[in-house]
């Protein structure tokens, strides 16, 4: 697939990524903000194809960006399903397909407990698709006093700490200071 996606390749990919967690017991479920996600990029393609489904008038925004967030991860998770160290997100996995979605790309609340588990399983992803010996900290479990991802790249062992901004109040991004303080 090419960095371009099509509505079509986003709900292929979709129904494909439907099946890594059923190979694992698990299922998207019904009204979740994953299933909801997964059911905007169907009805993104129906209105792609029939021009008479399109309001002029509505907002899609929200629309695309669940529809490319679950592109970036329906298209890692299911090119790395048979990697070894796989069975290391599935509590992360469990998590997302319970009632998780994809909110790690947009602002969330300090009291928002599942984006940041969504956001380690995106950098779990990435450090799994360039090395091995992957181990990803339990997301019910962690105490958050070590890297919530470690692994081998190149020969060398990292770690990678996990960490969103975030803001109390939902409407209101994080200030620059904030930004640059964490960063620090």
């Amino acid at each position: 697939m090419s960095d371009f996606v099509s509505f079509e390749d986003i709900h292929a990919l979709v129904d494909e990524f439907k099946k890594v967690p059923a190979e694992h017991g698990l299922a998207v479920q019904p009204g979740s903000e994953l299933d909801v996600a997964c059911d905007a990029t169907a009805a993104l393609l129906l209105k792609h194809w029939d021009e008479l489904l399109r309001d002029p008038h509505e907002d899609i925004r929200n629309d695309f960006r669940n529809a490319l967030a679950l592109a970036a991860f329906t298209r890692k998770i299911v090119k790395l399903r048979n990697h070894p160290d796989f069975d290391q997100l599935l509590p992360h996995v469990r998590t997302m397909v319970a009632g998780g979605g994809l909110a790690f790309n947009r602002w969330s609340s300090t009291l928002d407990k599942v984006t940041p588990k969504t956001f380690e399983l995106l950098i779990a992803l990435a450090a799994m698709d360039k090395g091995r010996n992957v181990m990803v900290d339990d997301p019910n479990r962690s105490k958050g006093d070590n890297p919530d991802v470690i692994a081998t790249i190149d020969g060398i062992r990292w770690g990678f700490a996990c960490k969103l901004l975030n803001t109390f109040d939902d409407k209101s991004p994080p200030k620059p200071k904030t930004v640059f303080n964490n960063l620090i």
